[in-house]
């Protein structure tokens, strides 16, 4: 196995709970992270779509370690 594939097994339970966390605080903080009908939308806190892709890129790799995906 290539060191940089130990390195991200290694790493993985640490990127969950990071994602994980985010996810949590942004949608605590009264954050829509679907942006379609939301007082406080994400698109106003990160105003670009590349953002907006990392929280659904997130939204995946979570539910893909989960199973789910």
């Amino acid at each position: 196995m290539s060191e940089a594939n130990v390195n991200l097994i290694a790493a993985a339970p640490d990127l969950y709970e990071a994602l994980s966390r985010l996810l949590t605080c942004l949608e605590s903080n009264g954050v829509e992270l679907d942006c379609l009908s939301a007082p406080k939308p994400l698109i106003d806190l990160l105003n670009s779509e590349e953002e907006y892709a990392a929280v659904e890129k997130s939204r995946t790799a979570l539910a893909k370690a989960r199973g789910e995906a």
